[in-house]
């Protein structure tokens, strides 16, 4: 059964089958990922199916993933898998993991550093007077002169692109 059957035939998730088994449906190899989003475009641009429909799709999946991803218990469990393993990089189920410290942080208040604190209330200063001045600057709708330096000042330009937004109901 390919995948979009799959998961036609399974939108509620049917009780007597695993979540995982619609998780293990996905491609998991650069190859695979490759592979999928070649035929996913094809069909796509082929005109024969609803671009907004896989938005929401893939919005419901990017979801999944962050909550799956940010779920202590999960980590947990994923961390002390890994740790199953002896050496600080392993492969497995074609991928590489390595073992690393994440989330570093430094608490420099605690030093005691007089120069450290002076240069962070320098620092802080001017990125509250930087900010403020890229607000001013943001709020100009047209050139304005100085009255100070006389030179010309002109308004930020502004550049994007257009998207949508989704938001699943």
């Amino acid at each position: 059964m390919n995948l979009t059957a799959h998961l036609i035939t399974n939108q509620k998730y049917n009780t007597m089958e695993k979540a995982i088994s619609t998780i293990n449906l996905m491609p998991s190899t650069s190859q695979e990922i490759s592979k999928m989003f070649i035929k996913l475009k094809e069909e796509l641009l082929s005109g024969n199916e609803d671009p907004l429909k896989l938005e929401v799709q893939l919005k419901g999946m990017e979801e999944l993933i962050k909550k799956l991803r940010s779920d202590d218990d999960i980590k947990y469990q994923m961390i002390n898998e890994g740790m199953k393993y002896p050496d600080k990089s392993f492969e497995i189920y074609g991928a590489k993991f390595t073992k690393t410290t994440v989330g570093v942080k430094y608490d420099f208040d605690v030093c005691n550093d007089s120069e450290w604190k002076s240069l962070k209330h320098i620092t802080d200063s001017y990125k509250s007077e930087l900010k403020e001045r890229e607000n001013f600057l943001k709020g100009l709708k047209k050139d304005v002169v100085n009255p100070e330096t006389g030179e010309l000042i002109s308004p930020p330009i502004k550049t994007g692109k257009e998207s949508l937004s989704v938001k699943l109901l």
